[in-house]
């Protein structure tokens, strides 16, 4: 068990430059490597981009396929593996004689990623309508749930990622009434990098729930579940607002904990791999099936790209 305790924090880092590097090997052209590009580019392909996917030659798994609508289970196990993550670390911390800026900004982001997951199981249950011929690729399902299985874990400091392994005792986590009395301690550690980082984080949220209700009204509003231009909001001006969003939300992480964690640069590097991609592949996609696109949106970027 101790083995494992300390390999849980490395095998997590690991997970995360496989990801990375992956991401980045799609995104950037280059000669070689087409087989496993394509194969990485189909798990970003679902929706409106499935008919258009690579077809890369992986046997029995080549047109494997879940509804979009499974999206839910992502944010579901998330939520549920943040909350036994949260409670595992802020029990522990609160058993702690003193805490550090850094543990205590791992704790505030672990509670703000919690209300970033409940958002988005509520939007992709009750709000997003999913046409019922949109589907994703089964790796990228399969690769959606292992990534929010240890998107918590990844956001705590290496030397405390093997406390997870631990169940909460009275010998090494603190007891609720401990936990009333972390609050203050929590508060006196946390400076303006936190708070300008919640309020990054809180911008990328709002950005993207808004750009998720225009889609959502776009696709109640029609009734063969065709796609149509969305319109209003950042709309205006790229394609794809939301997956700005998930970025701007990813940086606010990162700004949280002061830039401190590996895992938290890796995360974000894998989140803009892969959003620039699918990104520019909606674009794309927007722009061959309407004619009448506005000519000045960009894909994700505004005025830039």
């Amino acid at each position: 068990m101790e083995l494992l305790d300390a390999a849980l924090p490395w095998v997590i880092h690991l997970y995360w430059v496989a990801v990375t590097g992956a991401a980045l090997v799609a995104a950037i052209p280059m000669n070689g490597w087409r087989s496993f590009r394509h194969a990485v580019q189909l798990s970003a392909s679902r929706g409106k981009l499935w008919d258009g996917r690579p077809r890369p030659n992986l046997g029995p798994l080549t047109d494997a396929s879940v509804p979009q609508a499974w999206f839910s289970h992502f944010y579901a196990l998330g939520a549920v593996c943040n909350v036994f993550c949260g409670w595992s670390y802020l029990s522990w911390l609160a058993a702690q004689p003193m805490i550090t800026a850094k543990q205590a900004a791992s704790a505030v982001a672990l509670m703000v990623l919690q209300l970033h997951l409940l958002r988005r199981l509520y939007e992709s249950v009750a709000l997003m309508v999913y046409p019922p011929a949109a589907r994703m690729h089964a790796i990228a399902y399969a690769f959606g749930l292992s990534y929010y299985a240890v998107l918590s874990a990844s956001q705590l400091p290496t030397a405390d990622g093997r406390r997870l392994l631990q169940w909460p005792s009275p010998a090494t986590h603190g007891s609720l009434a401990d936990l009333r009395d972390l609050w203050p301690h929590l508060a006196s550690e946390l400076g303006l990098p936190t708070v300008a980082g919640l309020l990054v984080f809180g911008f990328g949220n709002w950005l993207q729930h808004q750009s998720h209700c225009v889609l959502a009204r776009l696709s109640s509003n029609s009734q063969q579940h065709t796609y149509r231009i969305p319109n209003g909001g950042a709309f205006k001006m790229v394609s794809c607002p939301h997956y700005l969003g998930e970025i701007v939300i990813y940086v606010g992480l990162l700004v949280i904990q002061r830039g401190a964690h590996l895992n938290s640069w890796l995360i974000l590097a894998w989140v803009v791999c892969n959003l620039v991609l699918a990104a520019g592949a909606t674009h794309a996609w927007y722009r061959r099936q309407f004619k009448a696109y506005p000519p000045s949106r960009k894909a994700l970027v505004p005025l830039v790209w």
